[in-house]
C-alpha cells in the first residue's frame, strides 16, 4: 500500500470515528508521535467542516420541507447563509422541545458538546449536534477543531504509551 492511500484511510477514519483511527494509525500503519497526532487533527478536522457544511444545508432543508417550499429554495438559502447573508429571523414559539435545546445549552454549553464530540460522540453525530444548537459556525467550528486537536494529543499519547 502506498503513502498517499495509507494516509487518506487515515483522514477518512479520523473524520468519521476519531477514536478508533488513532490506533488504527499506531498499531497497523506504524505512524510515529508526531505524524499520528497530524493525521488524526488533520483528519478530525476535515470531517468538522464536511460534516458541519452538510448538517446546515440538512437543517435548512428539512425547515423548508416543513414549510411546504421547494427544495431549489432551500439551496439557495443554504449558499445565502454561506455567503454571510442574513435570513430574516421568524418569532419562535416555546414548545417542550425548546425547552429542552435551552436544557442542554445551560449545562453543557458548545464547549460540553465539543468536548464530547470526538470522544463519546463521534465527530458527525456531535458535529450535527452542535452546528443544530449553536448555528454561528466560526464559533462553532472553533470550540470543535481546538477539542479535536485536544483529544488528538490525549488519544496519541495513549496509545504510544500502551504500545
Amino acid at each position: 500500500m502506498n503513502e498517499i492511500s495509507k494516509y487518506f484511510i487515515l483522514l477518512i477514519a479520523n473524520a468519521t470515528k476519531f477514536v478508533l483511527a488513532v490506533p488504527l494509525g499506531i498499531a497497523a500503519y506504524d505512524l510515529d508521535y508526531f505524524e499520528s497526532v497530524i493525521i488524526s487533527s488533520s483528519g478530525g478536522i476535515i470531517g468538522v467542516f464536511v460534516f458541519g457544511y452538510l448538517s446546515k444545508f440538512l437543517i435548512i432543508c428539512w425547515s423548508y420541507f416543513l414549510g411546504g417550499t421547494k427544495l431549489e429554495k432551500a439551496i439557495l438559502a443554504f449558499f445565502k447563509i454561506i455567503c454571510f447573508q442574513r435570513k430574516k429571523k421568524k418569532k419562535k414559539i416555546f414548545s417542550w422541545k425548546n425547552k429542552l435545546i435551552v436544557k442542554v445549552k445551560i449545562y453543557y454549553g458548545i464547549i460540553g458538546i465539543a468536548f464530547l464530540t470526538p470522544c463519546l460522540l463521534s465527530i458527525p453525530i456531535g458535529t450535527f449536534i452542535a452546528v443544530r444548537f449553536y448555528p454561528k459556525l466560526l464559533i462553532t467550528f472553533t470550540w470543535l477543531i481546538i477539542s479535536v486537536i485536544f483529544w488528538a494529543f490525549v488519544f496519541t499519547s495513549i496509545f504510544i504509551w500502551i504500545s
